[in-house]
């Protein structure tokens, strides 16, 4: 129920733009529970979606995250993919 808790709060924030609360709930959640696969797809939205929005100081990390996300064949890996490669093309 936490974690669902959680997923939700983090959802809300990427949906208003709030970045860093939903990154900061997310990996709180994930110190304790690794392997919550759509703990880890919202971590990599809300980071993609800072970075894409201009904050590159998070795209290292992002470019981790997805790489992470797609080894690990989530779900949502093809999409993963192509934020990556968004990601990672030079400005």
């Amino acid at each position: 129920a936490d974690a669902a808790r959680t997923r939700a709060y983090a959802a809300t924030r990427i949906g208003a733009g709030r970045f860093d609360d939903a990154i900061g709930a997310l990996d709180a959640l994930l110190a304790t529970e690794p392997d919550d696969a759509a703990g880890r797809w919202l971590l990599l939205h809300a980071l993609y979606a800072d970075v894409v929005g201009g904050n590159r100081s998070r795209a290292d990390r992002a470019a981790s995250e997805a790489s992470r996300y797609i080894e690990a064949k989530g779900p949502h890996a093809a999409l993963a993919s192509e934020w990556l490669q968004v990601m990672t093309k030079q400005p």
